[in-house]
């Protein structure tokens, strides 16, 4: 799948990109606000991989002019409760990438939320991930439970778009979004159930 708005680009996730999204897994800067942190081996990662070629989850590399720049993902996709757990990991500091990070954000969010029906969008931040939580602000999530380390948080459709608005006109503009998938493309079954 390649989901294509201006220079940004969300592409599957292959084989080829394991070492790279690895070693920004690995990554001291970009692990210290992630829920799980332990270092992942090779081996540990090429068992991830091929359990997302089963798992309800579609992970997508984001691209900026053509440079891999972090992991954008939905998982535990339930189309009974119209809802799924949207996470992203950005492989260098947000500084660099911010705005790519929130567009990559709505791209993902148009895919599942108008194109796939979901009405629901899940996600859970680490209390110490600062930049994540102010943004799930801007992107209309609200926090439902919370514990010691964790905000867990939800956003409807409906207040996703209605906050979204503003943005959506800056970074969005009126570019046309693209979505292609190639016949070999492991995301093909998945949304093929979606098709209007």
């Amino acid at each position: 799948m390649r989901i294509t708005q201006g220079k940004t680009v969300l592409r599957s996730l292959d084989k080829e990109d394991l070492e790279l999204v690895r070693n920004w897994r690995n990554n001291e800067s970009v692990n210290q606000h992630l829920l799980h942190r332990e270092y992942i081996s090779k081996e540990a990662q090429l068992k991830w991989f091929a359990k997302t070629e089963t798992d309800n989850a579609l992970y997508l590399i984001i691209e900026e002019n053509a440079q891999p720049l972090g992991l954008i993902y939905a998982t535990e996709i339930d189309i009974q409760k119209n809802s799924f757990y949207g996470n992203i990991m950005m492989g260098y500091p947000l500084q660099k990438d911010a705005w790519t990070s929130v567009k990559a954000v709505l791209l993902l969010c148009d895919l599942m939320l108008l194109r796939c029906n979901f009405k629901i969008i899940y996600s859970v931040v680490h209390k110490n991930n600062s930049p994540a939580l102010a943004m799930n602000r801007r992107l209309g999530f609200i926090p439902f439970k919370e514990d010691e380390d964790v905000s867990y948080q939800r956003c409807e459709i409906e207040h996703h778009y209605s906050k979204t608005e503003r943005i959506r006109s800056v970074l969005l503009g009126s570019d046309k979004t693209a979505i292609t998938l190639d016949r070999n493309d492991k995301n093909l079954v998945f949304l093929s159930r979606f098709r209007k």
